[in-house]
């Protein structure tokens, strides 16, 4: 598999020539491929597959920054579908590092000031995770591999309801590790209804990082909170992300969310409002 932005097609016209091995990134910024121009079409190689594209579909690709491309058949296609289960239309959008996801025009990742793998890693560290860790909401798995690279943390389990959004994830390639370490278990499921079955003290940490509380006013519910003391250890860690609308908002604002997990049974919260999240002890 071939997946390239145009930020890499940007790279291939700039160096290619004819008849002559290039080096090139590919695979959003992973992966270094050999190419070289042959008439009109360019061969992309890397060490599993090999490809062809043409160079007018190359320069449609670095004049748009809205998608990224799956290169296959001699043609590239964006990484985008309409599901209609959902009725929603999803895509997997390009940053200057790993891309992030839309669902119908609302992006599931900060890009603004920090990557979102780079804001995974925050997270992991703010949160500290070890043992058995829950990590709420998959979505394209940075969170859950990062949380998995750490020393101490024994299991990772990463639930997503979405279908649509696993599919996303296989054309991503800074997703993978989400399928080859075997630290991480992927579960599909509706949080509310894994967290409710879940054994109580079954968790040393708890990663929440939902989508906003317009879409998934559940996942900020009281209900949601009293599961997480109940399934957290004591001394367990719960970072929650809430995200700059629930500061600035009156409706959703911070003291709410604040008093539901109080009353749910923790007794501390750190507010790391730079982070726009909250690191919730039991």
């Amino acid at each position: 598999m071939i997946v390239i932005s145009y930020r890499e097609a940007i790279e291939l016209l700039k160096k290619i020539k004819d008849n002559e091995d290039v080096s090139v990134h590919v695979n959003l910024g992973l992966e270094i491929a050999r190419a070289m121009l042959e008439g009109s079409e360019v061969i992309i190689k890397t060490k599993d597959c090999e490809e062809r594209i043409g160079v007018e579909e190359i320069k449609k690709i670095a004049g748009d920054r809205r998608f990224c491309f799956l290169v296959e058949g001699k043609t590239a296609k964006r990484i985008a579908f309409f599901s209609e289960e959902t009725n929603l239309y999803y895509k997997l959008l390009p940053t200057e590092e790993a891309p992030t996801f839309e669902i119908s025009g609302i992006r599931m990742h900060i890009t603004k000031d920090v990557k979102p793998m780079r804001n995974a890693k925050i997270q992991t560290k703010v949160l500290k995770p070890k043992g058995i860790v829950l990590d709420t909401c998959t979505g394209l798995g940075y969170t859950a591999i990062a949380i998995a690279k750490e020393k101490n943390v024994e299991k990772v389990i990463t639930v997503e309801k979405d279908h649509n959004v696993l599919e996303l994830m296989k054309f991503n390639p800074w997703s993978r590790e989400l399928f080859t370490n075997k630290k991480i278990v992927r579960i599909i499921d509706d949080l509310v209804h894994y967290v409710n079955k879940a054994e109580d003290r079954s968790f040393n940490a708890i990663m929440h990082d939902p989508p906003s509380i317009k879409i998934t006013p559940e996942l900020y519910s009281q209900k949601i909170y009293k599961d997480f003391f109940r399934i957290l250890k004591p001394g367990g860690r719960l970072y929650h992300y809430v995200g700059r609308p629930c500061y600035k908002r009156k409706k959703y604002r911070i003291e709410n969310i604040k008093r539901r997990l109080l009353r749910a049974g923790f007794k501390r919260i750190i507010d790391y409002k730079k982070n726009q999240g909250l690191l919730v002890i039991k």
